[in-house]
């Protein structure tokens, strides 16, 4: 794909990012977003609702009521 096409660019990382990765995804020149272990969770928390039957097969929850304080 060239680069004159690229609208957005998602990196995921489980182990997390450098502060020179982080450094130089804030200088692209195109849309770059980076995603760590932390990041990944709460996007799937926040967007389970939505997922097929596919999604939450393989990515099965339990939503779980907890009292406030």
């Amino acid at each position: 794909m060239p680069c004159e096409k690229v609208t957005q660019v998602l990196f995921i990382c489980t182990g997390g990012f450098t502060r020179e990765a982080r450094y130089e995804a804030e200088r692209s020149t195109f849309p770059l977003t980076l995603v760590d272990l932390d990041d990944l969770a709460d996007l799937i928390v926040s967007h389970y609702e939505s997922f097929d039957l596919e999604g939450r097969a393989l990515i099965p929850l339990v939503r779980i009521y907890w009292p406030v304080d």
